[in-house]
Protein backbone atom coordinates (compact mmCIF):
# COMPACT_ATOMS: atom_id res chain seq x y z
CA UNK A 1 0.00 0.00 0.00
CA UNK A 2 1.31 3.44 -0.78
CA UNK A 3 0.30 7.04 -1.07
CA UNK A 4 1.27 9.87 -3.39
CA UNK A 5 1.06 13.58 -2.91
CA UNK A 6 1.08 16.41 -5.47
CA UNK A 7 3.56 19.09 -4.42
CA UNK A 8 3.49 22.71 -5.59
CA UNK A 9 6.65 24.74 -5.10
CA UNK A 10 6.92 28.52 -5.12
CA UNK A 11 10.42 28.26 -6.63
CA UNK A 12 12.63 26.09 -8.78
CA UNK A 13 14.30 23.47 -6.61
CA UNK A 14 18.08 23.34 -6.87
CA UNK A 15 18.40 20.44 -4.42
CA UNK A 16 16.50 18.83 -1.56
CA UNK A 17 17.09 16.57 1.42
CA UNK A 18 14.59 13.88 2.35
CA UNK A 19 14.66 11.99 5.66
CA UNK A 20 12.45 8.99 6.27
CA UNK A 21 11.70 6.21 8.73
CA UNK A 22 9.16 3.41 8.74
CA UNK A 23 8.25 0.11 10.34
CA UNK A 24 9.86 -1.70 8.60
CA UNK A 25 10.75 -0.15 5.21
CA UNK A 26 9.69 2.86 3.16
CA UNK A 27 10.41 3.35 -0.54
CA UNK A 28 10.16 6.89 -1.89
CA UNK A 29 9.86 8.12 -5.48
CA UNK A 30 9.80 11.65 -6.84
CA UNK A 31 8.12 11.99 -10.24
CA UNK A 32 8.66 8.27 -10.81
CA UNK A 33 12.38 8.38 -9.97
CA UNK A 34 13.49 6.14 -7.11
CA UNK A 35 14.84 8.34 -4.30
CA UNK A 36 15.68 5.42 -2.02
CA UNK A 37 14.67 2.76 0.47
CA UNK A 38 14.77 3.69 4.14
CA UNK A 39 14.84 1.01 6.84
CA UNK A 40 13.47 1.10 10.37
CA UNK A 41 15.48 2.90 13.05
CA UNK A 42 14.22 2.71 16.62
CA UNK A 43 14.94 5.12 19.46
CA UNK A 44 17.26 2.66 21.23
CA UNK A 45 19.40 1.53 18.30
CA UNK A 46 21.92 4.36 18.44
CA UNK A 47 21.52 4.77 14.66
CA UNK A 48 20.34 8.02 13.08
CA UNK A 49 17.40 8.27 10.71
CA UNK A 50 18.58 8.13 7.09
CA UNK A 51 18.59 11.30 4.99
CA UNK A 52 19.54 11.53 1.32
CA UNK A 53 20.15 14.42 -1.05
CA UNK A 54 17.70 14.71 -3.93
CA UNK A 55 19.16 16.38 -7.03
CA UNK A 56 17.28 19.35 -8.45
CA UNK A 57 17.00 17.43 -11.73
CA UNK A 58 14.43 15.12 -10.08
CA UNK A 59 11.97 18.05 -9.90
CA UNK A 60 9.86 19.27 -12.80
CA UNK A 61 8.28 22.62 -13.51
CA UNK A 62 4.72 22.66 -12.18
CA UNK A 63 3.28 19.73 -10.25
CA UNK A 64 5.68 17.23 -8.66
CA UNK A 65 4.50 13.90 -7.28
CA UNK A 66 6.08 12.34 -4.20
CA UNK A 67 5.07 8.70 -3.67
CA UNK A 68 5.82 6.53 -0.65
CA UNK A 69 5.22 2.84 -0.09
CA UNK A 70 5.61 1.21 3.33
CA UNK A 71 6.13 -2.51 3.87
CA UNK A 72 6.23 -4.42 7.12
CA UNK A 73 8.17 -7.60 7.90
CA UNK A 74 5.58 -8.70 10.47
CA UNK A 75 1.86 -8.31 11.04
CA UNK A 76 2.16 -5.49 13.54
CA UNK A 77 1.78 -1.74 13.30
CA UNK A 78 2.65 -0.32 9.89
CA UNK A 79 3.71 3.31 9.65
CA UNK A 80 5.98 5.57 7.66
CA UNK A 81 6.99 9.20 7.86
CA UNK A 82 9.19 11.54 5.86
CA UNK A 83 10.30 15.14 5.72
CA UNK A 84 11.42 17.00 2.61
CA UNK A 85 13.55 20.16 2.82
CA UNK A 86 13.77 21.90 -0.56
CA UNK A 87 16.49 24.45 -1.38
CA UNK A 88 15.66 26.99 -4.10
Amino acid sequence: MGVSRDLQAACTASTAVICANADDHINIWLNGTDVGTFNYVNAYSGVSITCVTVPGSYFVSGTNVLAAGVTSDASQAVWGSWSLDITC
